[in-house]
């Protein structure tokens, strides 16, 4: 396309991408690697080729994405979906010679996002954003040094000139000192004094010139060299401010994020992206990089003896690059919600809850299906020297007596967890240089025996990931966690462990401390509301209104005068434990699984009609 203004906030022609990256290698590998590790997003981009574009739908998603403003909720994500199915059938039909091949991909596409439409949609969009971000004239985001010099990552630009100036400082400043000390040891010999003390030889005055002389030039370059301290000095203060801010934006932007990949993970948000705009990926490992080049090679060569103040600068300089790097380890995928076991022959109580009887049989018919975790080092991307990232599964109740997770020894756990596919009996992954990541494809439990007494909804699991960091002579030890995770034993039990993780994933009071706050025994029911709300808006476009809001409060209270000025308290038992009776259902069921089949038929009833969706019309379709 000849006139880049004319695909201004819409996605680019396929023909358009294709024909820049043919002609510049460059380009072409920056656009593979838009794709790393999302071949069917690839493979859809090019198949579905110009539909894309020229869909209306789909650049009003894109330019909501660029924007920061992109909200999916379930009926938009679907809407979107269908829009791409329907591509892949039209271009299967309208060519024969390659069905068979297209038909595989939308297989390919469809078995990898099974159940999970919005991630499709939200990795679709980060691709097609990212494309417009390296081909669009003006757009690119190339080095740092080519990058907009404004927000965060004028201060990333800040460090690395910095840096360059603080070496400067340093080569001038070791000269400076050999010269003062050459000049100091001349003046002992030529005017012996109080300052210079007599040399043992007995050297005599020289000349009074020859004395005036060496006296200038010392003090001469004792300024200079007074001078270069100060200068030094004051890049460390602003290398220390400019470093405080990028730490301070990282931390912002990480909480913010850590927030959304909560909300997906209780399925109230779609899957949450790094932020685009600017490249957060790019600008946070650019940083880490320069300020671990500081560490290593440039503080080490500043003498520290004529100003102690410096020693305080250059450590708070490695506190920020600790802290930054800490921030920046999290957990991009795990295993959602719960892991389902086989424990053997067991039997089940009425509410699917394990009975006390439970037991592995020495674990000789112990299962666990394999799952996936995969975790990033945000900040240490572009760094070789990250060791192999660990993990652990752990009971979370256990974390309460764990005073630093990154030093404690955690292969202590009583639930011993390795990677199929690793030797012998690992639990490590290699960091990819470059991006960061460390995969673990094939996890799984060796034996679990739970604990007596426990119900299985209240019982919290934490996978801990644990890495080190060689940076000089320190070796900086980092740690990050999983969302809590429910052990079952029996697919009953699955709507209580939704239950138990929505009412705690979303409880105000978890700000990503350490360790965790317990899951909350009891909130006010406009607490409770307020999740059964996010629950429903994100499915169905609203929440609840007065009437639909009086009908729940009478079921979860048991008690049909209940009053919702009154904000009674709702006890976590009540919400995904134990079993209330409906009658327009005419038996007992949990609550959370109550409002599991309200949440499907709402879906069902918004698509049918486009007015207000009442719980009435709810179970009317309910009993059918």
């Amino acid at each position: 396309m000849a006139d880049a203004e004319m695909m201004e906030g819409n996605i680019l022609p396929c023909a358009y991408v294709v024909e820049l990256i043919k002609t510049d290698p460059t380009l072409n590998k920056k656009w593979t690697e838009l794709y790393s590790f999302k071949d069917e997003i690839k493979r859809l981009r090019l198949r579905c080729e110009d539909f894309l574009a020229e869909d209306h739908c789909w650049n009003q998603a894109l330019k909501a994405y660029e924007e920061r403003s992109w909200q999916t909720d379930g009926q938009t994500s679907e809407m979107l979906y269908k829009l791409l199915i329907r591509s892949y059938h039209d271009k299967c039909q309208n060519n024969t010679a390659d069905g068979i091949i297209i038909s595989g991909d939308l297989t390919a596409l469809q078995e990898k996002y099974e159940g999970k439409h919005s991630d499709l949609i939200m990795d679709l969009l980060e691709c097609l954003n990212g494309e417009r971000q390296l081909l669009l004239p003006g757009s690119q985001v190339e080095d740092m040094d080519t990058m907009e010099k404004d927000g965060v990552l004028h201060n990333v630009h800040q460090l690395d000139t910095l840096r360059k100036e603080l070496d400067n400082h340093i080569k001038c400043y070791d000269p400076k000192r050999e010269k003062l000390e050459e000049l100091k040891e001349r003046l002992r010999s030529l005017y012996p004094s109080d300052l210079f003390p007599k040399p043992q030889n007995g050297l005599t005055f020289n000349n009074q010139e020859a004395i005036e002389d060496t006296k200038r030039q010392f003090e001469e370059c004792r300024i200079s060299k007074s001078d270069t301290e100060m200068q030094i000095s004051a890049t460390l203060c602003s290398i220390v401010d400019n470093a405080n801010i990028v730490l301070t934006e990282l931390q912002s932007e990480m909480k913010h994020w850590r927030m959304e990949q909560k909300k997906y993970y209780v399925d109230v948000a779609a899957k949450p992206s790094m932020p685009s705009k600017p490249p957060l990926t790019k600008w946070c490992a650019h940083a880490g990089q320069t300020l671990f080049d500081l560490i290593r090679c440039s503080l080490p060569n500043i003498s520290v003896d004529s100003d102690p103040n410096l020693t305080q600068k250059m450590q708070k300089i490695n506190d920020i690059f600790d802290e930054m790097q800490l921030c920046s380890f999290v957990v991009t995928d795990q295993v959602k919600n719960f892991i389902k076991v086989s424990m053997g022959t067991k039997k089940k109580s009425s509410d699917g809850q394990d009975e006390d009887d439970e037991d592995s049989g020495g674990n000789k018919k112990f299962s666990c299906p394999k799952f996936k975790a995969t975790v990033r080092l945000l900040a240490a991307a572009s760094i070789d020297s990250v060791e192999p990232v660990r993990a652990y599964f752990v009971h979370e109740d256990s974390l309460a007596l764990v005073d630093d997770p990154a030093t404690y020894d955690f292969s202590k756990s009583k639930y011993p967890l390795k990677d199929t596919k690793q030797k012998g009996s690992s639990n490590s992954a290699t960091v990819e240089k470059g991006t960061g990541t460390a995969t673990f494809k094939t996890l799984e439990l060796k034996s679990f025996n739970r604990e007596k007494e426990s119900v299985v909804a209240k019982e919290k699991f934490r996978i801990m990931f644990q890495t080190k960091l060689k940076v000089g002579d320190r070796l900086i030890k980092l740690w990050t966690m999983s969302l809590p995770i429910v052990v079952i034993t029996g697919a009953s039990q699955q709507c209580n462990a939704c239950g138990s993780l929505l009412w705690q994933c979303l409880n105000p009071e978890d700000e990503e401390q350490f360790p965790p706050p317990p899951c909350p025994e009891n909130l006010h029911w406009s607490q409770a509301k307020e999740l059964l709300d996010t629950k429903l808006k994100y499915l169905g476009g609203r929440g609840l209104n007065l009437d639909e809001e009086k009908h729940l409060i009478s079921r979860i209270t048991g008690n049909p005068q209940a009053n919702i000025e009154e904000d009674p308290v709702i006890p976590f038992n009540k919400f995904c434990i134990v079993s209330i009776y409906f009658s327009f259902l005419n038996r007992k069921t949990v609550f959370m699984l109550y409002m599991i089949l309200i949440s499907n038929h709402w879906i069902n009833i918004t698509e049918m009609k486009q007015g207000v969706v009442c719980l009435t019309e709810t179970h009317r379709l309910m009993q059918r």
